[in-house]
């Protein structure tokens, strides 16, 4: 994973040296300081963090730079200087946190951890956390715990209605009416039926008939049947209940229910469905969109299209661009023949700038991939593109358009640079590793590389849903420490999908870990309560629960966090009689503590409770419970405002003493959410 020219394998090497050579436990600080001035780009970032901000980086490597220089005793120094002791804290840390195992050896780990108790009785110093990494990379040395994480399948995320266009791979309805004739409403209302009953929906046949669209139409109307919709792997349906679809894309499309019997299936076929009429109206439509309104030759092109949709896109574009360049156009009846005419007349400094984003398997490309071309050039680059300004993103009008200009060409090494210059890079991310291969190992390797560029953490979660196992790979041999530490810099900026293929990847390690040694029975259970925790942020009880399951399957009891969490799952899952019982039981447990934790848990059994039963006395219960909030410590204000939305839910009344304690608080949002100032 790591370069052979970095701070992690200066420190490694030096460490192994040294420790052949049984050298003196004084020459430990002095490596840390040397390496980390010879490349001082890779320990930048963590001094930043480890100062706060403090003390510029800059002024650290002056620093190092004037010690390296000095003969001096390290340890003398570093009793005598805070501040020096501060940073060859941060600098082992890092070193623990960055290092690949495959560069230690248990001698070399044992010699720092020997010339740490050194430092540590000389100085004061404590190295707690580094001494229990230690640890950890000994065992793993020792016992060779290896794991190898599962590569290559589309992992599951929830699509909303705005995330359709791009992640269906068409971007029309982001700006033009899409015509949609009875008979495709027919085929829309069916296939929603055989969804209701439990059959998956296979959108078959060749390119050009409308299999985006029908896909586009088919997943709005589920979102609007409130069903929750993802795109992902059909395999991940048979966990899944209730009202839930997973959408899977590929050469066809399928859309398979929650629960599926892996049998059931319904074929739809979109061929000769366009009537004359239907493709009137989508060459009308699209004539006006090109500059070109021109009803008699609308008639024409639906005439000439046999009921093809792509046929009347395409004759769209060859009369938009003949309009650009001055030149008056016959439309051809083949559609062949028409895309054979259409690239001919297009300039080659246009077909030039088509060349690499025609290579994408997709059709939607990332806008830095072209590069800044002439007004007339940019008109006819409007006919043959669509452009999302505000997604930052092109797509080919249609597979023909894009198939024209293809030819094989190596794919520029500074491909990755379009990503980060991109105004989404998530999105530009996901069509770079979906139409180019190889493409998802290089973004995540570059990507871990450079974690402070705040781009990084958006193209990993497009990895990991695009390409699971990807990340897991290059961070494997890594210790579980760096492995914690991406996992929180992924939760806190909501990279929910990379979170939990981290967390997986923990948990991987601490089981091997747990059957040398029980110490890390605790590890297992926190991070079974957070993958369970990002699981549930992600729409997926029943994964949740599944990640719950899991710990008692090694051989561990529950704690009062996973049987919590347990409850709640079962609240998205309607199971309300289950969640109560679970919930009651943790709240025995917690002995009436009045703190936020009670509290919150206290909130999820009334849901339970009231959700199963709107009863008078579950709802006197509610209130009571609000009021107590409401004279509450401000630390319960999140809290509070969850109960009262609940409580305003049943009675549609707002309680005034609610937004008193939230403005009082000083949450002037939370009241607003409330609807104090309505």
């Amino acid at each position: 994973m790591i370069s052979s020219d970095t701070y992690y394998t200066c420190v490694a090497k030096n460490l192994s040296r040294l420790a052949s050579e049984s050298a003196s436990l004084e020459n430990v600080p002095e490596i840390f300081y040397d390496c980390a001035r010879k490349f001082f780009d890779d320990v930048e970032p963590v001094l930043f963090h480890a100062f706060a901000g403090k003390e510029e980086p800059e002024r650290i490597k002056e620093t190092l730079n004037k010690l390296v220089s000095e003969k001096i005793s390290w340890v003398n120094i570093l009793g005598k200087d805070k501040r020096l002791a501060e940073i060859f804290r941060a600098l082992v840390e890092a070193f623990f946190g960055g290092v690949d195992l495959s560069l230690l050896t248990i001698e070399s780990v044992k010699w720092l951890v020997n010339g740490l108790s050194f430092v540590e009785e000389t100085t004061g110093a404590s190295f707690h956390k580094c001494k229990e990494i230690a640890d950890e990379i000994i065992e793993r040395l020792s016992y060779n715990i290896k794991v190898e994480p599962k590569k290559g399948e589309l992992y599951v995320v929830s699509i909303m209605r705005e995330n359709l266009p791009w992640m269906i791979d068409y971007l029309w309805p982001l700006l033009t009416e899409i015509i949609v004739s009875e008979r495709i409403e027919a085929l829309l209302e069916d296939a929603l039926r055989n969804i209701d009953s439990g059959r998956a929906i296979l959108i078959s046949g060749e390119n050009g008939w409308g299999k985006h669209s029908f896909a586009f139409k088919l997943s709005e109307k589920l979102l609007s049947e409130n069903y929750t919709l993802y795109y992902g792997s059909q395999n991940v349906a048979f966990k899944l209940s209730g009202k839930k679809v997973v959408f899977t894309p590929g050469k066809d499309f399928l859309f398979t229910p929650a629960g599926w019997d892996g049998a059931s299936r319904q074929l739809v076929e979109l061929e000769g469905v366009i009537t004359l009429e239907d493709a009137e109206k989508i060459a009308s439509s699209r004539l006006k969109w090109d500059g070109v309104d021109d009803e008699r030759l609308a008639h024409e092109i639906a005439k000439k299209s046999m009921g093809n949709p792509s046929y009347v896109d395409l004759a769209s574009t060859y009369l938009g661009v003949c309009q650009v360049l001055g030149q008056n156009c016959e439309v051809p009846g083949d559609i062949g023949l028409l895309a054979e005419k259409l690239r001919k007349i297009v300039p080659v400094k246009v077909a030039d700038a088509l060349r690499l984003p025609s290579m994408f398997k997709t059709r939607s490309f990332p806008v830095e991939l072209i590069e800044e071309i002439d007004e007339e050039s940019e008109a006819i680059l409007q006919r043959l593109l669509l452009k999302v300004p505000h997604l930052g993103l092109y797509s080919f009008r249609n597979s023909y358009v894009q198939g024209m200009f293809r030819e094989k060409i190596l794919v520029p090494s500074n491909i990755a640079e379009k990503v980060y210059s991109s105004e989404a890079p998530f999105i530009a991310s996901w069509f770079l590793v979906s139409g180019v291969p190889g493409a998802d190992k290089y973004l995540a390797f570059l990507a871990l590389n450079n974690l402070h560029s705040e781009n990084s953490v958006d193209i990993l979660e497009a990895v990991s849903i695009l390409s699971r196992g990807t990340v897991s790979s290059l961070l494997s041999n890594t210790t579980l420490f760096r492995l914690h530490v991406l996992e929180r810099h992924a939760s806190s900026n909501y990279a929910m999908a990379l979170a939990e293929e981290l967390l997986e990847l923990q948990l991987e390690i601490l089981k091997k870990l747990y059957a040398i040694n029980p110490r890390y029975s605790e590890k297992i259970l926190e991070t079974s309560y957070r993958l369970a925790e990002a699981r549930l942020s992600r729409f997926l009880p029943e994964l949740a629960l599944e990640a719950i399951g899991e710990v008692e399957k090694i051989g561990l009891e529950k704690n009062i966090q996973l049987e919590t969490l347990m409850g709640i799952a079962f609240i998205h899952l309607k199971d309300y009689a289950n969640a109560k019982k679970i919930l009651g039981g943790v709240l025995e447990k917690m002995g009436g503590a009045e703190n936020a934790s009670y509290y919150s848990v206290k909130l999820a059994y009334l849901e339970a409770k009231i959700r199963e039963k709107q009863d008078l006395d579950t709802l006197r219960e509610l209130e009571d419970f609000v009021k107590l909030l409401s004279r509450g410590k401000c630390e319960y204000s999140n809290i509070l405002l969850e109960a009262a939305l609940l409580l305003k839910e049943y009675t549609q009344k707002k309680n005034y003493a609610v937004c008193m304690q939230l403005t009082r608080c000083g949450y002037p949002e939370l009241a607003a959410t409330y609807g104090c100032f309505e």
